[in-house]
């Protein structure tokens, strides 16, 4: 009984595997007969698109040809077009990317592109491998795809002003080439560019930049490293709802090549730091002896001791004392009002020159303060200046320095009753008159 029973047992196995063996291929030929007609065709067609549209929303298959092992099909959104042909098992596949129009996949872009490569899967992720040229330059790029989207690329040689161009930054005044590294996981971008480039907005100088920004949920931090022409520049800073902040430091900063901004040619290197916020456009800045702030105009204050300033305005000292005052910079005209306390003047050889005239000896005069005011182009400056005590004053009124060492000075010198109108112009000094005190009007030495 048992034997029968195991002969019937293997019989009847024998016949449930092969209906198991028919019914599989029968369903694995329906499957694909299906696939090859035109209702089997549309509905791969929707399953592919609403894959697609997950990450792309959209986009739309033009295309779509297979066998059992292969295919081929064409994705279209907007002005752009992929193509993509490959093995379907396993997935193994190539792929050519010409996009026209970048604001189309993102309205954070604009531009060119092309991309190509290949698509394959890795265990239970999707991986893209390809290149992609645009911007005069190219890029290598690795993207893996399961429940979110991680990618790494890497390019060199884009041209920067159409890199800013795609990404919607209208900034003309600068050109260059840039190498860049991207990289995006757990929702975070994280991305490295390198510039080598030339900056021409009334400056003009070469510049080489390190950026590294950091963006999560449209919140954008930066750091960026600038050595240019005119001194080195770091900045860090945020962007975040329309609003972006930067705070900078800055070393070895040449005034002298500033001057197409700052009009007068100051002599000297200096340091300062500070942050601009586009809330209110402004930019504060701050270094060891002046603080300030620049919009439409640039405002700044000083204090300083005679050699800081005598230096930073390239002239010949003459005083020395606590130096202050406010500067004012507007388009074409600046301004000034200055005041040194404790004022002493130098015993040089201006001053010797001076006394020699007149015999009056301003190296040896409690001249206490001294006040400056006046206004200055990008080609000379006008100046007044007044000294007065009860023992000595001087007096100018409209004294003309023209850049770099041109001059022409009208100076009121009194001592006592004495009066002297000296002309000082171009290193040369002379007596144009001498007066008694009582008998001058006084209106000359009004400031």
């Amino acid at each position: 009984m048992f034997k029968r029973f195991k002969k019937f047992h293997k019989k009847t196995l024998k016949y449930k595997v092969l209906l198991g063996f028919l019914v599989g291929m029968g369903i694995a030929i329906f499957l694909i007969l299906l696939m090859l007609t035109p209702v089997g065709s549309a509905v791969l067609k929707k399953v592919i698109e609403t894959k697609i549209d997950k990450y792309m929303p959209g986009t739309e298959i033009t295309y779509l040809d297979y066998g059992v092992n292969n295919f081929s099909l064409v994705a279209k959104k907007g002005h752009n077009v992929v193509k993509i042909y490959g093995a379907l098992f396993p997935f193994n596949a190539m792929f050519e990317g010409n996009v026209q129009k970048l604001s189309d996949l993102s309205p954070y872009f604009q531009g060119k592109m092309n991309l190509s490569g290949k698509i394959y899967t890795d265990r239970n992720n999707i991986v893209i491998d390809g290149m992609s040229f645009f911007a005069n330059g190219y890029m290598n790029f690795k993207v893996n795809i399961d429940d979110k989207v991680d990618m790494d690329a890497k390019g060199s040689d884009f041209n920067l002003q159409k890199i800013l161009y795609m990404l919607k930054i209208d900034y003309p005044w600068v050109s260059g080439q840039t190498d860049m590294q991207i990289n995006k996981h757990n929702s975070v971008y994280k991305a490295v560019f390198k510039t080598t480039g030339e900056y021409k907005n009334r400056i003009k100088t070469d510049f080489k930049a390190v950026t590294d920004l950091n963006i999560k949920n449209h919140n954008v931090s930066f750091n960026s490293n600038i050595e240019s022409g005119i001194g080195n520049i770091i900045l860090n800073g945020r962007i975040f709802n329309d609003y972006w902040e930067s705070k900078f430091k800055a070393e070895n900063l040449d005034l002298n090549k500033l001057q197409p901004i700052l009009l007068y040619p100051f002599k000297e290197k200096t340091d300062m730091h500070g942050i601009y916020e586009s809330s209110n456009g402004v930019l504060k800045f701050k270094g060891d002896n002046f603080e300030g702030f620049a919009d439409s105009r640039i405002e700044l204050t000083f204090k300083m001791n005679g050699k800081q300033f005598f230096s930073h305005i390239g002239v010949m000292q003459i005083l020395d004392g606590d130096i202050s005052g406010t500067v004012k910079i507007y388009d074409k005209l600046g301004t000034f009002d200055i005041v040194s306390n404790n004022t002493k003047f130098l015993n040089n050889k201006l001053i010797k020159k001076i006394y020699y005239l007149t015999g009056i000896n301003l190296s040896k005069e409690n001249t206490g303060k001294v006040f400056f005011k006046g206004m200055f182009d990008n080609k000379h400056a006008v100046f007044d200046m007044l000294s007065t005590n009860q023992n000595i004053s001087i007096s100018i009124k409209k004294g003309e320095f023209t850049y770099p060492d041109k001059y022409h000075i009208i100076v009121y010198l009194r001592k006592g009753n004495n009066v002297f109108k000296l002309l000082l112009e171009n290193g040369k000094i002379k007596v144009l008159e001498k007066r008694d005190f009582r008998q001058v009007d006084n209106k000359i030495l009004v400031f």
